[in-house]
């Protein structure tokens, strides 16, 4: 990939001093890759259930990033995170590199009603910014990860609501863990049909479930937004295997969260 980059900036396409190392920090998955004019490069994935699992994968991380700044390519981080421990452990690693931090408190020109303004979710800030950059808007997006989110932007832009569900995931866990026989199921395949087990009974209610749910969502937003037709964006890891079953989504974009982190990053360093 080091070199497909280096071949994108010989024909022009971006220069490397543009490149912004984009890191989305979640609950159980880290996201990483190179943010330029909109596009992701590289992108990395780290899995996680417990913190020090993670800490062992940035091992595999500060080679990614190393590799690039040994390339020329990193002079700025930009993180997204909702584990403070993660982004203090991050910065603390590189001291030479400027790390910037997605907040709800930045100027982003977009009005955000609510209370209190610091609790919304920088990945879902990171969200708004890039559905109101790449897809418009009135519009919704829906991010399937360890917590379903859903976010609005009505037709001046503006936040107009949202909501937070259990992810399937965290279901999923919390019907092991909450029973007294039901066993832990993973979601490694599309299950819709009706299940003739407990286990692919599990499977098929989750994914009946939640693409019942996000078709509704979409619905009930395009009710909330007063809106004929609004544009509709889902992310998240689970919405990938979500995707063959919701034609009524218009976009799943897989690193719209990192676009978001990239876009945020560039407003907010063109306005300083």
């Amino acid at each position: 990939m080091i070199a497909a980059i280096s071949k994108l900036c010989i024909r022009g396409i971006f220069s490397l001093s543009d490149a912004v190392v984009v890191i989305d920090i979640g609950n159980t998955t880290i996201h990483a890759g190179l943010y330029c004019n909109g596009e992701i490069l590289d992108p990395i994935r780290i899995g996680y259930k417990k913190k020090f699992q993670a800490i062992n994968e940035f091992q595999h991380f500060s080679g990614w990033l190393n590799s690039h700044r040994n390339n020329g390519a990193v002079s700025n981080i930009a993180i997204c995170s909702v584990v403070p421990s993660f982004t203090d452990y991050i910065t603390s690693l590189y001291h030479d590199i400027t790390v910037f931090t997605v907040h709800s408190g930045l100027p982003l020109g977009i009005e955000l009603p609510y209370t209190p303004v610091e609790s919304f979710g920088a990945d879902r800030l990171a969200n708004l910014a890039a559905l109101r950059k790449w897809y418009g808007y009135p519009s919704v997006v829906i991010d399937v990860g360890s917590a379903l989110t859903c976010d609005l932007l009505d037709a001046q832009g503006n936040f107009a609501g949202g909501m937070i569900f259990p992810g399937p995931g965290l279901c999923l866990k919390s019907l092991h863990e909450q029973t007294a026989q039901l066993p832990q199921v993973d979601l490694d395949e599309p299950h819709p049909e009706w299940g003739f087990s407990t286990e692919s009974s599990i499977r098929s209610g989750v994914y009946k479930g939640f693409t019942c749910m996000i078709k509704s969502l979409i619905d009930d937003a395009r009710s909330q937004l007063q809106a004929d037709s609004i544009r509709s964006v889902a992310t998240g890891g689970w919405s990938m295997l979500l995707q063959p079953f919701l034609p009524e989504v218009d976009h799943f974009d897989e690193y719209l969260t990192l676009k978001g982190i990239g876009e945020i990053f560039s407003l907010v360093k063109n306005r300083s």
